[in-house]
């Protein structure tokens, strides 16, 4: 009888570790793709990375998933809020005669949609905000401080 009882036990235990195991790996298995996005994939086993362009499910193997907009607008305002928490992302400029300005405004951008330069860009920055700082804001901030000077 004992015996019977530890089976039983077992056999419960097995079933809510099955049920916790299932949980986890579910949602972990399949990427659904927006028609707005790009998709790359990882592979956790051989670091394989697949890029998926086209609207609908795809097989996502418990990968490590990064989602990039295929067209977005970044910002760079300046923040006139109360809030002490809000960043200001304007751009600074001196011209000429030395005065300083902040530079709001906003830019377009359009990711590459050939395989090979979505990687060469995932592989640099891994993330959408990654390419907006690091890539975007750097640059317009470099064009607008040398322009600064020419202008009056």
């Amino acid at each position: 009888m004992e015996q019977d009882q530890f089976k039983r036990i077992f056999r419960i235990g097995m079933l809510v570790a099955f049920i916790i195991a299932g949980l986890y790996v579910t949602p972990k298995m399949f990427e659904n793709v927006d028609g707005g996005e790009i998709v790359v994939i990882q592979d956790p086993i051989d670091g394989e990375q697949h890029v998926y362009k086209e609207s609908g499910m795809v097989f996502q193997g418990m990968g490590k998933v990064t989602i990039y907009k295929k067209s977005n607008q970044f910002w760079f305002l300046l923040s006139d809020s109360a809030d002490t928490d809000a960043r200001d992302n304007s751009i600074d400029v001196m011209w000429n005669d030395g005065a300083h300005a902040k530079i709001s405004g906003s830019v377009r951008y359009d990711m590459p949609l050939d395989d090979k330069a979505i990687l060469k860009i995932h592989n640099a920055f891994r993330s959408q905000d990654n390419i907006e700082n690091d890539l975007i804001k750097t640059n317009m901030q470099k064009s607008i401080f040398q322009s600064g000077p020419l202008m009056t």
